[in-house]
């Protein structure tokens, strides 16, 4: 099959650019299990009796199609593309990681105008934006009352900033929708590794939930600090906190809505399935092993013909506009305009 190539407007991605922030194109990558084009079975995909002599209906068809998004994975899918803002104390420390022992006081812009980010995604198709409330340092970017190191303890608006109040409202008055990330690694708590740090978790999240209106998304990675491997993170109640303050949330990566694609480079698999096993029951009731979610084949007929239990977990593709980072740092190259449309367009297709 020809790849389809399209001209491109370097114009419109350079405004991208001049944000000077590490904005990740995130395109969402819902691919059903049957590809069906033009009133026949597109051969080349190998849903062919010649090719592999699979059935075109019965019981193995049905099951496989009886696999359906729910409500919120649905509005996920329309959202075809959003951005990823990464900002916060790393953008004035130069780090990609921080350790959590920067002073508050080093996160000190002289002026944050979400309205500008907004605007801009907006103007070049982008239809929301998640934004890092906390990343891997610690440092929280809104006025928490459960930690001390926070914008509340910096000098930007003496004390009194919330800018992840600015980007929600930013997002409103765009008509853009809003998400959070927020990094279940805490590198300042003291309580990290603990069954109380799961609690404090919660209750930062019940705020998010409850005070910033409509969010579109929860963005949970599952890093974890090598110093305590014996440490879980209760995903569970993280998961009934949100489904209960906000319904309408999907949550990615480590959640149960949208997977990860398995890299940072915004590339998929050469078929990127929804419908994918879920656990090691086998259709007897045995065990067998479970499918590696880094696996090239997640969801073919034959990955997927011995396992029970199917859930639809379409994918979400992320990649930095920096070469090598996501947030700014002064010193990474930014990739060129023409190589993120190839990355976009090669992926959705």
């Amino acid at each position: 099959m020809k790849k389809l190539r399209l001209k491109f407007n370097k114009k419109i991605f350079k405004k991208i650019m001049l944000s000077l922030l590490c904005i990740a194109l995130i395109a969402a990558v819902t691919v059903s299990s049957v590809f069906y084009f033009g009133g026949k079975f597109d051969e080349s995909r190998g849903f062919d009796m010649k090719n592999n002599a699979y059935a075109l209906n019965g019981d193995e068809v049905n099951r496989l199609i009886a696999v359906k998004p729910n409500k919120n994975q649905l509005a996920f899918s329309d959202m075809e593309y959003y951005s990823f803002i990464h900002y916060g104390m790393n953008t004035f420390t130069g780090n990609e990681w921080g350790d959590g022992t920067d002073d508050p006081s080093v996160f000190n812009p002289e002026t944050v105008d979400t309205d500008q980010w907004a605007r801009v995604l907006k103007e070049n198709g982008s239809k929301g934006i998640i934004f890092t409330a906390k990343h891997h340092d610690g440092f929280c970017l809104w006025q928490t009352a459960y930690t001390d190191y926070s914008i509340k303890n910096s000098p930007y608006m003496d004390g009194k900033g919330d800018i992840v109040k600015q980007v929600a409202e930013s997002c409103k008055k765009y008509g853009l929708k809003f998400g959070i990330y927020l990094s279940p690694w805490d590198r300042n708590s003291k309580d990290y590794g603990t069954d109380a740090y799961n609690e404090y978790y919660i209750n930062q999240l019940t705020e998010l939930c409850t005070n910033y209106g409509d969010i579109f998304c929860f963005w949970l990675d599952g890093a974890k600090g090598d110093d305590v491997e014996d440490f879980n993170y209760d995903f569970n109640r993280y998961f009934e906190v949100i489904h209960k303050l906000q319904p309408n949330a999907v949550i990615s990566v480590c959640g149960e809505d949208v997977r990860w694609i398995g890299n940072e480079t915004g590339t998929t698999r050469q078929s990127e399935w929804s419908v994918v096993s879920k656990g090691n029951e086998s259709l007897d009731g045995t065990e067998i092993e479970a499918i590696d979610s880094t696996a090239e084949d997640l969801g073919s007929r034959e990955a997927l013909k011995n396992y029970k239990n199917l859930v639809w977990y379409p994918a979400e593709a992320d990649v930095s506009i920096y070469e090598d980072a996501w947030f700014y740092n002064g010193k990474s190259k930014l990739r060129k305009a023409k190589d993120l449309a190839d990355i976009y367009f090669n992926t959705v297709g």
